[in-house]
C-alpha cells in the first residue's frame, strides 16, 4: 500500500497548526509531576545516573508523592516510567549547551520546553494528518478534522503544557498509524508478497506501543488488545483466501510475531531492570509508598464511567466533541473498514475500563479527562464519515443544518479552550481551593461544577469588565466581610495571563 502523499495542502495545514501553536505559547511552566520528572533528567545529565539527591526529593513533596525512597540503596528516584526522564534530555541538554548551566529549576527553561513542545506538536499534527489521509482524500475534511482535533478540544491545553500528555498522544498516534498501515498490507495484499516482506510497519507500531508502556504502565493493557486485533487480522486473511493464507501462514506469522514481540519484550526487560535499580525489585512500580496509591485500581467502575460520560470536568464528549460525531460514523466506517474500526473500539474500551477503575480516574488536579486523551483522536476518526455525509449534502436543508450545528459546537469548544488557555494552567484548581475552604458544597457547586472554560470566562469578565462574580455574591450572603475579602484576594491571585505574547487585559 503506498504511503499517503504530502502535498502542498498538507504542508499548508501543518504550517497553520504550527503557527497557531506558536501564537498560543504559554508564559508559565506546567507544575506538578513534570517538574519532578525533569529533576531526574537534570540529575541524569549532571551525573549520568537516574534519581535525585535526597534534599531535592524531600523538598518537592511527601515520600512517594513524586519520588520513591529506596532505603536499602540510599537512593531517591522518580516513580514515573523511565522514558519520561529520557524524553526531557533534548530540551534540558539544549539549555545546558546554550546557557552553560543546568539548575534544578529555572525560569529560562520555559523557552527550551516551549520549543520542544512545538516540535512534539508538529510531529503529532503530522501523524494525525497521515492517519486521517488513510480514511479520506478530501482536503477540506482533512483540514476540518485535524484543526478541530488540535484546537477545538482539550488537547490544545496539552499541546501547550510541558507535560507527558503531549508525547503520550504522539506515541499513540504513531502506534495506530503504523498498525493500520500494517493491517492494510498484511491481509493478503494484491502483490502476493506478504509472506516475503518483513512487517516494518508492525515493528514501528510495536515500538510506539513499547514507548507508551515505558512512559506509563497503564498502557500495558494495550498489548493484549493489540494481540487480539492481530489475531483477528489473521482470521480475516484466512477467510479471504484460505488456500493462499495457509501456504503463507508459517512465514508470515514468524515475521509478525518477531516484529510485534521484539520491541515489547526488550522494553519490558528494560523496565524490569530500571525498576530493580530504582525501587529494589523489577515487580515494584514506584507507586507503593504513597498510601492512597497502593490500591490504584480500587475505584468504582461506575463512578469512572459516569464521570467520563457526563460530568462537567471529566466528560470525553464535552472535552473532545468530535467523539460525538464519531458515534454516528462508527457503523459506516465498520462497513468499510471492519478490522480497523474494531481496533479503534477495542483500544478505547480497554483504556476506558482501566482508567475508570482508578481512584483518581480524572487525573487529579488537571484539565479534562487527561488519562483518556491519547486515544481520543483515534477513537474519533469515524467522525470523518459523519463529516463526509454532511459535506455531500451541503446543498440540502438537512446537510446545511447539520453543518451549522457542527460548526457552532466546534466554535463554542474553541472559545472554551481559549478561556482555559488564557489563565495559568492551574487557575481553576487554585480558585476552587479558595472557594471550597470557605463555602460548603451546595453554595460552591453552582459556580465550580461547570466546564473549566466557563469558570475562567466568568473570572476574566469579573476582572476585566467588572461583571459580578456569582460565588462572591454568595459568599457575601454567607460569610463575614473579612472572609469574603480573603476569598476575593485568593481568587485575584490567579489574575495573570498565561500567553507568552498577549496579556488579554489581565
Amino acid at each position: 500500500m503506498p504511503a499517503p502523499r504530502i502535498g502542498a495542502a498538507s504542508w499548508a495545514l501543518l504550517a497553520v497548526a504550527t503557527a497557531v501553536n506558536v501564537a498560543a505559547l504559554p508564559r508559565e511552566q506546567y507544575i506538578g509531576d513534570p517538574v519532578a520528572i525533569r529533576a531526574e533528567t537534570v540529575n541524569l545529565l549532571r551525573t549520568g545516573r537516574f534519581g535525585v539527591p535526597a534534599e531535592i526529593a524531600t523538598r518537592m513533596g511527601r515520600r512517594g508523592q513524586y519520588f520513591y525512597e529506596n532505603r536499602d540503596q540510599g537512593r531517591w528516584s522518580s516513580k514515573y516510567g523511565p522514558l519520561n526522564t529520557l524524553m526531557y534530555v533534548p530540551p534540558l541538554l539544549a539549555e545546558r549547551v546554550v546557557t552553560g548551566s543546568l539548575p534544578w529549576l529555572s525560569p529560562r527553561r520555559l523557552a527550551f520546553l516551549n520549543a520542544f513542545n512545538l516540535v512534539l506538536a508538529l510531529a503529532s499534527a503530522a501523524y494525525l494528518l497521515a492517519l486521517v489521509s488513510l480514511y479520506t482524500g478530501d482536503t477540506a475534511l482533512r483540514w476540518t478534522y485535524v484543526l478541530a482535533a488540535l484546537f477545538a478540544t482539550f488537547w490544545w491545553n496539552y499541546l501547550r503544557a510541558q507535560s507527558a500528555e503531549i508525547y503520550q498522544t504522539l506515541f499513540f498516534l504513531a502506534f495506530f498509524f503504523h498498525l493500520v498501515r500494517h493491517l492494510r498490507g498484511w491481509v493478503l495484499p494484491p502483490d502476493g508478497e506478504a509472506a516475503h516482506r518483513f512487517p516494518r510497519h508492525l515493528l514501528a507500531a510495536s515500538a510506539g506501543l513499547a514507548a507508551l508502556c515505558a512512559v506509563k504502565l497503564s498502557f500495558l493493557v494495550l498489548i493484549p488488545a493489540a494481540a487480539i486485533v492481530l489475531l483477528a487480522a489473521e482470521r480475516e486473511a484466512v477467510l479471504k483466501d484460505p488456500v493462499r493464507a495457509a501456504a503463507e501462514a508459517d512465514a508470515r506469522m514468524r515475521r509478525n510475531v518477531v516484529a510485534f514481540a521484539l520491541p515489547i519484550v526488550i522494553t519490558l526487560a528494560l523496565l524490569g531492570a530500571v525498576n530493580a535499580y530504582k525501587f529494589g525489585s523489577p515487580l515494584l512500580t514506584g507507586y507503593e509508598q504513597l498510601a492512597e496509591e497502593r490500591d490504584v485500581l480500587g475505584g468504582s467502575l461506575w463512578t469512572g464511567l459516569h464521570g467520563f460520560a457526563v460530568t462537567a470536568r471529566g466528560s470525553v464528549f464535552l472535552h473532545f466533541p468530535l467523539l460525538v460525531l464519531a458515534l454516528a460514523g462508527y457503523p459506516s466506517l465498520f462497513r468499510k473498514r471492519p478490522l480497523e474500526t474494531v481496533a479503534m473500539a477495542v483500544f478505547t474500551l480497554a483504556l476506558l475500563v482501566l482508567n475508570s477503575r482508578f481512584r483518581n480516574w480524572q487525573g487529579d488536579a488537571a484539565y479534562g479527562p487527561r488519562y483518556m486523551l491519547p486515544v481520543l483522536a483515534v477513537a474519533s476518526l469515524p467522525a470523518l464519515e459523519a463529516l463526509g455525509w454532511i459535506r455531500a449534502r451541503l446543498r440540502t436543508g438537512r446537510g446545511l443544518a447539520a453543518a451549522t450545528l457542527v460548526a457552532l459546537v466546534l466554535l463554542v469548544s474553541v472559545r472554551l479552550q481559549l478561556y482555559v488557555n488564557a489563565l495559568p494552567f492551574f487557575a481553576f484548581q487554585m480558585t476552587r481551593n479558595e472557594i471550597v475552604s470557605r463555602l460548603d458544597e451546595a453554595d460552591s457547586a453552582p459556580f465550580l461544577d461547570r466546564p473549566v472554560g466557563a469558570v475562567n470566562r466568568d473570572l476574566i469578565a469579573y476582572w476585566t469588565r467588572g461583571k459580578p462574580l456569582a460565588v462572591l455574591e454568595t459568599a457575601r450572603a454567607r460569610l463575614d466581610p473579612a472572609e469574603v475579602e480573603a476569598m476575593r484576594t485568593g481568587i485575584d491571585a490567579v489574575r495573570r495571563s498565561n500567553s507568552l505574547w498577549f496579556d488579554g487585559g489581565l
